[in-house]
């Protein structure tokens, strides 16, 4: 599985960290896609697949609005000490 290990790359640092993160989101998005398409009545692939696409699409949001978030607070500090 690509998407769990590409989610984890970008937002964690340090390889066991990376590793463990990866590991977490795949059996989590197992889980619930596997749930989910049962419910659902869809392939489990299929499901579990867009799940990871949604989470991943998620922590890019999140880190976007964290690091906007952040150039604002630096520029009200600096704005602030002149």
């Amino acid at each position: 599985m690509v998407l769990p290990a590409a989610f984890a790359i970008r937002f964690m640092k340090g390889f066991i960290v990376v590793i463990v993160t990866a590991v977490l989101i795949a059996m989590f998005s197992i889980f619930l896609g596997s749930v989910s398409s049962y419910t659902l009545g869809t392939p489990p692939g299929a499901t579990i697949t867009l799940l990871l696409v949604i989470i991943l699409f998620i922590g890019f949001l999140s880190h976007k609005l964290v690091i906007s978030v952040n150039r604002k607070i630096k520029r009200r500090i600096r704005q602030e000490s002149l």
